[in-house]
Protein backbone atom coordinates (compact mmCIF):
# COMPACT_ATOMS: atom_id res chain seq x y z
CA UNK A 1 0.00 0.00 0.00
CA UNK A 2 1.34 3.43 -0.92
CA UNK A 3 0.88 6.43 1.40
CA UNK A 4 2.50 9.85 1.70
CA UNK A 5 4.04 10.88 5.02
CA UNK A 6 5.08 14.52 5.40
CA UNK A 7 5.43 14.79 1.63
CA UNK A 8 7.45 11.57 1.17
CA UNK A 9 6.10 8.41 -0.45
CA UNK A 10 6.11 5.25 1.67
CA UNK A 11 5.36 1.69 0.61
CA UNK A 12 3.80 -0.29 3.46
CA UNK A 13 3.68 -4.04 3.86
CA UNK A 14 0.30 -5.21 5.10
CA UNK A 15 0.02 -2.78 8.02
CA UNK A 16 -3.09 -0.62 7.86
CA UNK A 17 -3.82 0.57 11.40
CA UNK A 18 -2.40 4.03 12.10
CA UNK A 19 -0.65 3.05 15.34
CA UNK A 20 1.14 0.14 13.61
CA UNK A 21 2.04 2.29 10.60
CA UNK A 22 3.67 4.87 12.87
CA UNK A 23 5.83 2.11 14.37
CA UNK A 24 6.64 0.71 10.91
CA UNK A 25 7.89 4.07 9.63
CA UNK A 26 10.00 4.64 12.74
CA UNK A 27 7.88 6.95 14.89
CA UNK A 28 8.60 5.25 18.20
CA UNK A 29 8.26 7.96 20.86
CA UNK A 30 4.66 9.18 20.55
CA UNK A 31 4.91 11.90 23.23
CA UNK A 32 4.06 15.28 21.74
CA UNK A 33 3.05 13.80 18.38
CA UNK A 34 -0.03 14.86 16.40
CA UNK A 35 -1.25 13.10 13.25
CA UNK A 36 -3.58 14.21 10.48
CA UNK A 37 -4.81 11.97 7.68
CA UNK A 38 -5.92 13.78 4.54
CA UNK A 39 -5.95 17.05 6.51
CA UNK A 40 -8.16 15.66 9.32
CA UNK A 41 -6.58 15.49 12.78
CA UNK A 42 -6.90 12.04 14.34
CA UNK A 43 -7.22 11.96 18.14
CA UNK A 44 -4.54 9.85 19.81
CA UNK A 45 -7.30 7.74 21.38
CA UNK A 46 -8.30 6.60 17.86
CA UNK A 47 -4.85 5.67 16.54
CA UNK A 48 -5.22 1.97 17.41
CA UNK A 49 -8.48 1.68 15.45
CA UNK A 50 -7.95 4.10 12.53
CA UNK A 51 -7.43 2.30 9.23
CA UNK A 52 -5.30 3.78 6.47
CA UNK A 53 -6.18 3.44 2.80
CA UNK A 54 -4.21 3.49 -0.44
CA UNK A 55 -2.83 6.99 -1.22
CA UNK A 56 -3.72 8.50 2.17
CA UNK A 57 -1.67 11.56 3.08
CA UNK A 58 -0.31 11.68 6.63
CA UNK A 59 1.05 14.76 8.32
CA UNK A 60 3.03 13.99 11.47
CA UNK A 61 3.94 16.89 13.73
CA UNK A 62 6.16 16.60 16.80
CA UNK A 63 6.09 19.34 19.44
CA UNK A 64 9.49 20.65 20.41
CA UNK A 65 10.60 22.72 23.37
CA UNK A 66 12.84 25.69 23.13
CA UNK A 67 12.82 29.32 22.45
Amino acid sequence: MQITVNGEEHQLNSTRLLEAVLAEIGVSNLDGVAVAINEQVIPKSAWATTTLHEHDRLLIIRATAGG
